[in-house]
């Protein structure tokens, strides 16, 4: 197992995520926020991870620690509102995964006009028009869920995965159309993700 201790991630919500990957078996997986998630998406065996970091330094830190994983390519993103701005020619994914920006109540925590009692909407936003299936961690969060509602306001599907033992939160937003393509609900992807 790849999992490294983190206050970010628990084992549980780890687990979860290797799961949700191995069901879903994505080609292609987004990530906002490399870290510990990105090696969740590692041991499922995603092909193709293309995780993005608005921190200059924090990208180059992680750059350097994926240095080693072929799967992996570590780009900018910009935390930009409404939505975050991607590289050009970034593609579509398979999946998504949003653990950035930093949250509310975060040193570092960007506050967008229009955003203030949201967590994360610009990189969920923007999570959803490339991917049919996005994963949002720390969805306990009251800004997190207030992300959630938005979106599903605008048609998505939202389900929170009950994530067995100690979890900081695991939703999974579906695009409409593609709803009826996922022959299992997300809380029956494995023992850990209930």
């Amino acid at each position: 197992m790849l999992y490294r201790q983190s206050n970010a991630l628990t084992l549980d919500d780890y687990k979860c995520l290797v799961a949700i990957a191995q069901r879903l078996q994505p080609k292609r997986m987004l990530e906002f926020g490399p870290g510990f998630s990105t090696y969740a998406w590692i041991e499922a065996g995603v092909p193709e991870i293309v995780t993005l970091e608005c921190h200059d330094e924090w990208r180059g830190k992680k750059e350097a620690e994926f240095a080693d994983y072929p799967s992996v390519t570590v780009l900018p993103y910009w935390n930009e509102a409404p939505e975050a701005r991607v590289p050009e020619e970034i593609g579509e994914f398979d999946l998504a995964f949003v653990d950035s920006p930093r949250g509310q109540g975060n040193p570092d925590a960007v506050v967008h006009p229009g955003q203030e009692d949201y967590n994360r909407l610009n990189t969920l936003i923007t999570a959803t028009k490339l991917s049919p299936v996005t994963i949002i961690h720390d969805a306990v969060r009251v800004r997190e869920r207030n992300s959630l509602a938005y979106v599903e306001k605008l048609g998505f599907d939202v389900h929170y995965i009950n994530v067995a033992g100690r979890s900081y939160g695991i939703a999974q937003v579906i695009c409409p159309k593609h709803a009826m393509n996922l022959s299992t609900k997300p809380s029956e992807t494995s023992d850990h993700c209930r």
